[in-house]
């Protein structure tokens, strides 16, 4: 279902994760960009289940910035997600 709706709003999503980015500094605590970020990782989320390289690089770029505990906890589940599964024997 979550892989439906982001095929079907692709452009949407991106849309509004950009909108919701915040710079690192100074960090903001406040009821609005705790909202912000959760938007956003919650359309991250929703990006990741299309498998497409250019979210993983996003979500690996979110990692990077390091600009939130919860930013960099939805990227690292946007990259392990984007992982194929290991088989272990």
């Amino acid at each position: 279902m979550k892989k439906a709706i982001a095929t079907a709003l692709k452009a949407e999503l991106l849309e509004v994760y950009t909108a919701n980015k915040l710079p690192a500094e100074p960090f903001r605590k406040d009821a609005e960009a705790v909202g912000m970020r959760r938007l956003k990782n919650v359309c991250l989320d929703y990006l990741s289940t299309l498998g497409d390289a250019d979210i993983t690089a996003l979500a690996l770029e979110q990692l990077k910035m390091g600009a939130s505990m919860t930013d960099m906890v939805a990227a690292t589940a946007v990259k392990n997600a984007s992982r194929p599964p290991q088989i272990r024997e």
